[in-house]
C-alpha cells in the first residue's frame, strides 16, 4: 500500500506544470557606429545595427552591416562631406563594407557624425582630437634572466606629462626580418615582420591592462614625469646570422598615443570586462559608448612613435 501511494504522488507531482506568459518589452532597433580616427588617415565609419538578445541570427560576428547609411561629417560644427560606401577592404579588415571620406583629422579639432537609415531613428555622435602628443623620454631595456635559465626584458622610460586632463595608450612591437625559402630550401630573400608584444606590470596604475597594451589616465601624476615599467619577452634571432648569414635588424617600437576622453573610457570598459569575464562573482560591465540614439564609439587619437635597437 505504501509503494502505490508513493507511486501515485510521483505521477501526480510530474503531471503538475505551471506555464508562465512573459510579456518581454519591445525592442526597438538602433544603429551602431564605429569610428576611431587619428591625424595620420583619413576617417572612416563601420555602420551596423544592434540586436535583440533573443536572436539568433548568424552574420559576420553576428553584426549585421547597414550599407544604405546617410553619413555626414562636421569638423567644428561646419559641414565637410558625406561619407560613401566602401567594399571589402582586407588591409585594414572591413571585411563587410565601410564608409570612407577623404579627409584627415586636426589636432585640437571637434568631429561629429550624422547617421541615418531606413527604419531607424537618426544617430549622432562627436569627439574632440587630442591637441598634443605624448613624450616619452629615456628609454631602456634590459635583459632579466630567472632562476629557470629563461631571459625576459625590462623596459623602462620616462612619460612626460603636461598639465592638464590627459589619458594615454601604450603598445609595444617587435620587427625583423625573416628568410624567405625557395623549394630549395635555399634563402631567396628576406622579409619583415612586425608583431604586438605580450607586456606584463606590477604597476597599479595598468592593473586592468590588456595583454598588449596600456592605457591609462594623469589621474596620479597631473602634470609631472611618470616611470613606465614593463615586463616583456623577446624572440632570439642569434641563430639568424650564424645559420643563415642575414642580419635580422632586430628592434622594438612603442607606439604612444595621446588618446581622447571617449577612447579611453570606450578601451577601459572592454578591458575591465575582458578581465571579468567569465567571473560569477563580478558586476556586468557594461561598455562605454558615447552615440545619442544608438551605440558604438566615435573616438580619436595622436600617436608618437618610439625605437629600441636590440
Amino acid at each position: 500500500m505504501k509503494k502505490i501511494s508513493f507511486l501515485s504522488l510521483l505521477l501526480i507531482l510530474g503531471a503538475c506544470e505551471l506555464i508562465i506568459d512573459i510579456e518581454t518589452p519591445p525592442f526597438n532597433k538602433s544603429l551602431v557606429i564605429n569610428s576611431i580616427v587619428n591625424t595620420d588617415s583619413t576617417i572612416s565609419a563601420v555602420i551596423s545595427r544592434d540586436r535583440y538578445v533573443l536572436d539568433n541570427s548568424i552574420g559576420n560576428f553576428g553584426v549585421e552591416h547597414i550599407e544604405d547609411a546617410n553619413v555626414f561629417l562636421f569638423e567644428n560644427e561646419i559641414p565637410i562631406g558625406q561619407l560613401t560606401f566602401q567594399e571589402e577592404d582586407d588591409e585594414f579588415n572591413f571585411v563587410n563594407g565601410y564608409f570612407k571620406i577623404d579627409h584627415v583629422a586636426f589636432p585640437g579639432s571637434t568631429y561629429r557624425l550624422d547617421v541615418s537609415a531606413p527604419g531607424f531613428k537618426n544617430a549622432t555622435v562627436s569627439t574632440i582630437i587630442p591637441d598634443r602628443t605624448a613624450g616619452l623620454r629615456n628609454l631602456a631595456i634590459e635583459e632579466v634572466p630567472d632562476e629557470f635559465g629563461f631571459t625576459s626584458y625590462k623596459i623602462t622610460g620616462i612619460l612626460e606629462d603636461q598639465v592638464g586632463e590627459d589619458f594615454y595608450e601604450i603598445q609595444f612591437f617587435e620587427s625583423w626580418n625573416n628568410p624567405i625559402f625557395n623549394d630549395q630550401g635555399e634563402i631567396i630573400g628576406t622579409e619583415n615582420v612586425f608583431s604586438t608584444m605580450y607586456v606584463e606590470t606590477d604597476d597599479l596604475l595598468f592593473e586592468d591592462h590588456l595583454w598588449d597594451l596600456l592605457i591609462f589616465s594623469d589621474d596620479l601624476f597631473e602634470g609631472r614625469s611618470y616611470e613606465i615599467m614593463v615586463d616583456t619577452w623577446v624572440n632570439d634571432f642569434s641563430r639568424y646570422e650564424d645559420e643563415f648569414d642575414i642580419d635580422p635588424d632586430h628592434k622594438i617600437f612603442i607606439q604612444v598615443k595621446s588618446i581622447s576622453e571617449d577612447y579611453f573610457n570606450f578601451f577601459n570598459t572592454v578591458a575591465l570586462q575582458n578581465w571579468t569575464s567569465g567571473d560569477p562573482f563580478s558586476e556586468p560591465v557594461q561598455v562605454f559608448s558615447n552615440v545619442e540614439n544608438g551605440f558604438g564609439i566615435f573616438a580619436g587619437y595622436q600617436t608618437t612613435w618610439y625605437q629600441i635597437d636590440l
